[in-house]
């Protein structure tokens, strides 16, 4: 996080008009790896996509041996939103 910290909390940068870009026309998707997180709109677009890459991610690492229930969909979730939070 700190080597990109300039890039997401500075305004205007590349990456904040790329958020920017995604949160108004969904043009732009961010990447899993590095997760940046659109800390100027928390509950955007863009971090909801992070999230879904993050669960994706998980299940092909194994959660729920490739085939998860919707509990641990959700489990998963919430413990993206509430290590954000």
């Amino acid at each position: 996080m700190a080597k990109y910290s300039g890039e997401t909390f500075t305004s205007d940068t590349p990456l904040q008009r790329r958020m920017a870009m995604y949160e108004g026309r969904a043009f732009g998707q961010p990447d899993l790896e590095p997760m940046r997180i659109n800390w100027k709109v928390f509950n955007g677009k863009w971090n909801e996509r992070i999230c879904e890459q993050f669960v994706e991610y998980c299940v092909k690492k194994g959660l729920g041996e490739g085939s998860p229930s919707e509990d641990e969909l959700q489990l998963v979730t919430d413990i993206f939103w509430k290590r954000l939070a």
